[in-house]
């Protein structure tokens, strides 16, 4: 009730200041003729509000564009009917002479009639338009979280080697289910102020983009290794990881091959800005983290990034230090 209160009160508002002008103009001519009531002028009029109804209020059939049309038409009509009592009343003019001015002949004042109904009736013509409609019943996106796939390559003698059991599930699974349990994330509405709380059974690349992917902007977020094969990942819409997961490495081949030339240093973010995407990568000893996002994402991602960052590399600290480092040396003598 106060939504509909406020939209009502808005109009009104509006249709005061409208009149107000409109008896403002009067009677100067501006340099135009009084016109005689046409129904060919009626016609153009309903055009100019079909026009109008497309880049303002995002219709797409004919049906949504005559009933902006419509609707603007008929407040059109009353606004010149009020204009037409008020000038029969302040100027004691008669009245059949004052409504025919009103409504067709006074040039200045239909013209600003026509111009601003439109913008006039924005509380309304949103409600009954596409654009109000798609407001109101946007879908609420649910994207899915998915778990790294277990990679078959060998780990080389020298790096440290990823424990089997963080890529697998740590609980069993009934023999009668067949489709794999995956985590559900849904995108957040809300500010990205409030704490992150996760599951106690993931490891810590899981952490760092479960993190990071609760942000409702972003499309893709892994971590990835040396070799450009998936840590862990999330992704929704028709994205492939295994396809982008190289990318990260190659990106920050490339600009090394740059940044030595001259005598720069190694990059430890790049920001791309795409036509539609943007794209974030971080790097953090020999892993990379690649979070692909929508071009108009907030500063809120920007600091999950950044603390997302933080989450690696004390991860990898703890988990792959010089001495973890030395153990797995020790396998391979």
């Amino acid at each position: 009730m106060n939504l509909i209160r406020s939209r009502t009160l808005q109009v009104v508002a509006g249709t005061f200041v409208l009149i107000g002008l409109l008896l403002w103009l009067f009677p100067s001519l501006l340099g135009t003729q009084l016109l005689r009531a046409s129904w060919q002028y009626l016609f153009y009029e309903i055009v100019f509000y079909g026009f109008v109804a497309v880049p303002l209020f995002r219709c797409n059939t004919l049906i949504d564009v005559l009933r902006v049309a419509g609707i603007s038409l008929a407040y059109r009509l009353s606004i010149g009917a009020l204009f037409g009592l008020a000038v029969s009343a302040l100027y004691a003019m008669d009245f059949q002479v004052a409504m025919t001015l009103a409504l067709a002949s006074y040039v200045p004042g239909v013209a600003v009639q026509i111009v601003l109904t439109p913008l006039a009736l924005l509380p309304v013509l949103r409600q009954v338009t596409p654009r109000g409609r798609g407001a109101r019943s946007l879908p609420r996106r649910e994207p899915t979280y998915a778990a790294p796939p277990e990679s078959t390559h060998a780990p080389f003698p020298g790096l440290p080697t990823r424990d089997k059991n963080n890529l697998t599930e740590s609980h069993p699974r009934p023999k009668d289910v067949h489709q794999p349990e995956v985590p559900l994330m849904h995108a957040r509405a809300v500010a990205e102020s409030s704490p992150v709380t996760v599951a106690g059974d993931l490891n810590g690349f899981d952490r760092v983009v479960r993190y990071i992917a609760e942000h409702g902007s972003v499309y893709f977020a892994a971590v990835i290794d040396q070799e450009g094969l998936l840590l862990a990942n999330y992704h929704r819409g028709k994205i492939d990881p295994q396809d982008l997961a190289p990318l990260a490495v190659m990106f920050f081949e490339w600009n090394r091959a740059v940044l030595d030339k001259g005598r720069l240093g190694e990059a430890e973010k790049i920001d791309i800005t795409l036509k539609e995407k943007r794209l974030i990568l971080g790097r953090i000893g020999d892993r990379c983290m690649m979070v692909m996002s929508e071009r108009q994402a907030d500063d809120l991602l920007n600091i999950r990034i950044n603390q997302g960052l933080d989450m690696l590399k004390k991860y990898v600290a703890e988990r792959y230090g010089a001495g973890r480092q030395t153990e797995v040396e020790k396998t391979y003598v």
